[in-house]
């Protein structure tokens, strides 16, 4: 989620999903806080952070695979044609898939490279939603 064919759809969609994410708040939770004398900050700790991890979990997962596969951006900076800026400093990873797949000839060393690539977001997802039972609320 936050990516589409042209790179990254920008903070807009980001801010989109929250706000279904509160709008799915209950305004009787709201209503049962402030007649139980909570303040802003314990109605937004004890409701709206918990009620909302859901909605933050989908957005991590989102934006922790399109983290992976950046490349557009880096490839504006630097100016095209595989250039990874002065003395390689925006050389990331799809980047260096991209030069030594594309540029240099070495497909077989390009799919290595996404195949570690493919593992490695594999297991980082798949740590986060082994952490998930730790941070995120649903609501029964």
């Amino acid at each position: 989620m936050g990516r589409s064919d042209h790179g990254p759809v920008g903070v807009g969609t980001n801010a989109i999903i929250y706000l279904a994410g509160l709008q799915n708040i209950p305004p009787q939770l709201y209503e049962a806080a402030k007649v139980d004398g909570a303040g802003p900050w314990a109605t937004f700790r004890n409701i709206t952070l918990p009620l909302l991890s859901p909605t933050m979990f989908f957005l991590l997962i989102g934006e922790l695979t399109a983290a992976l596969v950046i490349i557009g951006p880096v490839i504006v900076i630097s100016g095209g044609g595989g250039n990874a800026g002065p003395a390689d400093s925006l050389l990331f990873y799809m980047l260096l898939l991209y030069r030594r797949g594309f540029v240099q000839g070495e497909m077989g060393y390009a799919a290595a490279l996404a195949w570690i690539l493919t593992v490695v977001g594999f297991v980082l997802v798949w740590t986060t939603f082994k952490l998930e039972k730790r941070f995120v609320f649903y609501q029964s």
